[in-house]
């Protein structure tokens, strides 16, 4: 079962289905992507890194009003979000496939890129509003 995104609104805006469907598979391991059958190990990281994905973007936009750049404001929410990169190592070690640090590099890459894009879109979707 891949992480699910829950589209909200705020501030009468609501994030794209598009940029959601992407945020999901693109910030997917690559063996929840594939289809295939998922065991209870997989099963349960796949719930750990969708709960990481959601509570990044989900302070990604609780931060954008301060109106820092994307940037900080994404490294803010991986920051804050770091438990369940804990709970995702944790799994790892319980199921005897411990990551290894390029692989928790590349997690932190891929949270970081989904809080930026976060951001992003939703200034884009505030800017169109305004214009019109």
């Amino acid at each position: 079962m891949l992480p699910m995104i829950v589209l909200k609104r705020k501030r009468g805006m609501r994030y794209s289905a598009v940029a959601a469907a992407v945020l999901a598979f693109a910030f997917a391991p690559p063996s929840f992507a594939s289809g295939e059958r998922l065991t209870a190990a997989q099963q349960e990281m796949a719930t750990a890194h969708g709960a990481y994905v959601k509570c990044v973007q989900r302070h990604a936009l609780r931060l954008e009003p301060s109106g820092d750049s994307a940037d900080d404001i994404a490294t803010a929410a991986v920051t804050e979000c770091r438990k369940h990169e804990i709970d995702m190592m944790t799994v790892g070690i319980m199921t005897g496939k411990p990551f290894s640090v390029s692989e928790f590099d590349r997690i932190d890459g891929d949270m970081h890129a989904a809080a930026v894009t976060a951001v992003v879109e939703f200034r884009a979707q505030r800017n169109r509003a305004k214009n019109n």
